[in-house]
């Protein structure tokens, strides 16, 4: 994403009859972006380039494995060992290590997590569909006459699955 830009909450949802409109400005301050930002504040520079190193090193590991078991916490160590020392966040991030780890498995495994969830509303949506498929499918056989015991059957046939 651009380094600055804004979203308006019109965009987000519909807000038709509403006076109501909501600006908020995002700063991108992602590694490489938004230098004015980052270079006057150094917490938030140092935070960047250990999110970025972090990125780095997690995607390696996720192109190179399909067990995620105990690796951000390796990811981590690694990444505060090539700290500059200087860095006032590397002390912090050391004594609080685990929690950290905790905090970046969860972001760094939310679009993995986001595709899971994605897919179980695709299925509920598909279920929902079929049923829906098999009541009208039951409903036209019994116009034509089928009782409703035969239409059940071939309509669970067509769409080869059981009540």
């Amino acid at each position: 994403m651009e380094d600055d830009r804004f979203v308006y909450l019109s965009q987000t949802i519909d807000i038709r009859n509403s006076n109501l409109e909501l600006r908020v400005r995002i700063i991108n301050a992602n590694y490489g972006h938004s230098h004015h930002i980052l270079n006057k504040c150094p917490a938030l520079y140092e935070y960047s380039w250990f999110l970025q190193e972090i990125r780095i090193r997690y995607n390696k590991f996720v192109e190179n494995s399909e067990e995620n078991n105990g690796a951000m916490i390796k990811i981590v160590n690694e990444v505060l060992e090539i700290m500059p020392e200087d860095f006032v966040i590397r002390d912090i991030i050391r004594r609080h290590k685990a929690k950290a780890a905790d905090m970046l498995d969860t972001i760094e495994d939310e679009p993995r997590m986001m595709k899971i969830h994605e897919e179980a509303i695709r299925n509920k949506g598909r279920r929902e569909g079929r049923t829906e498929a098999i009541k009208e499918t039951i409903e036209l056989l019994t116009e034509a006459g089928l009782s409703e015991q035969e239409a059940t059957i071939r309509a669970e046939e067509k769409f080869k699955t059981s009540s």
